[in-house]
């Protein structure tokens, strides 16, 4: 079951994309490591809300969608 959901994750990382579950774990770790200074305000306000908003929209987005898309391919594939 692994070996299957390993793909979808390793192309997720490398798109670039950002998830907010994610991003609840590396910025906490990010500013205990304490390079670079972050405000924990700036780590939350510009990008874990706006990550968050995103993956919100993107899920409904797919969710309200997907029976549109397959209605639609039902009735081409019926049509052939």
């Amino acid at each position: 079951l692994a070996e299957f959901a390993l793909f979808p994750i390793m192309a997720f990382v490398a798109s670039g994309y950002e998830h907010s579950v994610a991003n609840m774990y590396f910025l906490p770790i990010g500013l205990m490591a304490q390079g670079e200074f972050v405000s924990r305000f700036s780590s939350i306000f510009n990008n874990l809300i706006p990550v968050t908003i995103g993956n919100i929209i993107g899920g409904l987005l797919i969710v309200l969608l997907h029976p549109k898309v397959e209605e639609k391919i039902g009735r081409l594939l019926m049509r052939k």
